[in-house]
């Protein structure tokens, strides 16, 4: 199936605020359907499932991260 899929990506070098996905709130969620839907209308010729993932990453150190997707995010 196909889907038609905006990506947020948080990054940060610790969890002390909380997860990078903490980030993505009420606001931004608001900000980013506004845009889903203003590209639709643009450029989109075929009704897609439209979806919303926040892709966290936690830099650990000496190289390696910690990476969470979460896929339909804003769906509750």
């Amino acid at each position: 199936e196909e889907w038609l899929v905006f990506v947020e990506v948080k990054t940060r070098k610790n969890t002390d605020k909380g997860f990078p996905s903490d980030a993505v709130d009420a606001r931004k969620r608001e900000k980013y359907e506004r845009i889903a839907l203003a590209y639709a209308a643009e450029y989109s010729g075929t009704e897609v499932p439209v979806r919303f993932d926040v892709v966290s990453i936690v830099v650990i150190g000496n190289g390696k991260a910690m990476i969470r997707h979460h896929m339909n995010a804003f769906t509750r």
